[in-house]
């Protein structure tokens, strides 16, 4: 076999550069790191994992949307502004635009893309013509890496980009405009790609209203969240005597070695990131604040977790719902089916549809937009999901479904009761209305210890449950907030929760050799 000459050696270098991100990163980019100086950029469990799903989602549709939830430190500005030079250093008339929520910030992004620079290989360093506090221009390429600061909505606006990357969305003043205004920047074409990243700073602001309507699977993006137990810096070394508490045994329990989507391969939890993890709680506590807590919303386990806690919380807590979601148990029972009817297309809101198996919430589907802009529509899914589950008994919020009740009436399922949220609950002592007492059964249902129960293993779902965001009336009765201040606080409606809800409505009763026997089960 011919030797292959120089030519051809560096013809095959530029190629692999070209097309390999992951190779070019480690023999190319150079990054600053905390206690080694400058070094090559060797991606972490992190970045290869937003990596693969962005590479995944080029190859299927042709570009990149994706709106990435962080904890602390996890490298994603990193690897973001190391695809961005790679992208516009190898095309012509290519434009990427950054923003972020301050000046230090945007001063530290353009330091880090300029050292990129200052490293290149030479063989492929792109020549410039140009560079200031805000921009590096290539002029050979007629390319262009900018980066600006929120503040005025019109701040990126003027001109075309093809990369553009929002950093600490949250944080954004003008976050609403401002991102509209970008976003037309960007063409809806081909090899384009738009980047949304941020911690979470409570329920919502812009990025959690853009999160929520990603994870539902509204819009273009992508959501991508990234744990803190990824890192491989965020461990101790235990002692040997180290011992985990019941709460830490549990979460180990619960995220447990897999591999996902994208050929990653994700560990359990060690006794080293458990102990490292007790040592920084401990740390955050001050003045009686709760270091759990801000544990959470710094290096948050899963999205609901990082939102509640930066906002302060709701009725049921995200890992009830953890625990629920990794369950495997034989159902067993009747089936209760729960409707939350929308209220139409402008209201925003989803028609949202669940069916109970005694100890496991067994399905649970959403519909808007076209899909259910009629009547019949609506009574059209009703069925389907009433035939595909054969429940005892079907509860419908009376608030939009009273028309569809009827219609199920006259179609020969007379077992369809409505609902009304604001009526007085059994237990009107302990809850204000009948809506806080379904969602108080369901919260003691989740967090029963003696028995474990199972739902869907869906985010969408777990935000709806955890976004019951409640208060106490005078008399200290559970109550909560009215569905359109959670849609104003949080940007949606928990509607696939209080489909969930319904099921709770009544204690059910059925037969057995002709004697009526109430089901405990709820």
């Amino acid at each position: 076999m011919p030797k292959q000459s120089n030519e051809e050696l560096e013809l095959e270098l530029r190629e692999l550069l070209r097309t390999n991100f992951v190779y070019y990163a480690q023999v190319n980019l150079k990054i600053r790191t905390k206690s080694d100086g400058i070094q090559p950029l060797e991606m972490n469990q992190a970045q290869l994992y937003v990596h693969n799903i962005a590479e995944k989602q080029m190859n299927d549709v042709g570009y990149v949307r994706i709106i990435v939830l962080k904890g602390r430190q996890q490298g994603m500005s990193t690897y973001i502004q190391g695809r961005f030079y790679w992208k516009i250093t190898h095309a012509i008339g290519k434009r990427a635009f950054i923003l972020t929520h301050e000046g230090e910030a945007t001063k530290n992004l353009l330091g880090m893309t300029s050292r990129y620079h200052e490293h290149c290989n030479e063989l492929i360093k792109p020549s410039t013509s140009g560079a200031s506090l805000n921009y590096i221009r290539f002029d050979k390429l007629d390319s262009e890496y900018r980066v600006g600061t929120a503040g005025n909505k019109n701040t990126g606006v003027s001109s075309t980009n093809q990369y553009l990357h929002g950093s600490e969305v949250a944080l954004w003043e003008n976050a609403g405009d401002l991102a509209v205004g970008l976003m037309q920047t960007v063409p809806d074409a081909r090899n384009t790609e738009i980047w949304y990243e941020s911690t979470a700073r409570g329920m919502g602001n812009y990025f959690h209203k853009q999160w929520v309507l990603a994870e539902k699977g509204e819009t273009d993006f992508i959501p991508v969240f990234v744990p803190w137990y990824w890192q491989s810096e965020y461990q101790k070394l235990a002692p040997l005597d180290f011992e985990p508490e019941e709460s830490e045994m549990e979460l180990q329990e619960l995220f447990r070695p897999y591999t996902d989507l994208s050929g990653v391969e994700h560990t359990e939890l060690t006794l080293d990131q458990i102990h490292w993890r007790r040592i920084k709680i401990k740390s955050m506590e001050s003045d009686g604040t709760d270091g759990l807590n801000r544990f959470k919303q710094e290096y948050p386990m899963n999205p609901t977790e990082a939102f509640q806690s930066s906002a302060g919380g709701g009725l049921i807590d995200p890992l009830w719902c953890m625990r629920a979601r990794k369950q495997d148990i034989d159902a067993r029972g009747h089936v209760t089916v729960g409707i939350d009817p929308s209220f139409g297309v402008e209201g925003g809101d989803r028609f949202s549809l669940a069916a109970r198996k005694g100890r496991e919430i067994i399905e649970v589907v959403s519909y808007s937009g076209s899909d259910v802009n009629t009547l019949g529509q609506k009574l059209s899914k009703c069925l389907q999901f009433i035939e595909k589950h054969r429940p005892t008994i079907t509860f419908i919020d009376s608030g939009g479904g009273s028309d569809i009740c009827d219609a199920l009436h006259d179609k020969g399922y007379p077992n369809v009761i409505p609902i009304a949220f604001g009526s007085t609950a059994d237990n009107d002592v302990k809850y204000g209305n009948k809506r806080a007492e379904m969602w108080g059964r369901m919260a003691l249902w989740l967090n029963d210890e003696n028995t474990p129960v199972q739902i869907p293993d869906s985010d969408s779902l777990q935000t709806d449950l955890c976004g019951s965001l409640y208060k106490r009336d005078l008399n200290h009765r559970l109550l909560l907030l009215p569905k359109d201040q959670i849609k104003k606080e949080l940007g949606f409606s928990p509607d696939e929760g209080d489909a969930c809800a319904l099921t709770f409505a009544q204690h059910i009763p059925f037969r057995v050799n002709e004697e009526i026997i109430v089901t405990t089960s709820m």
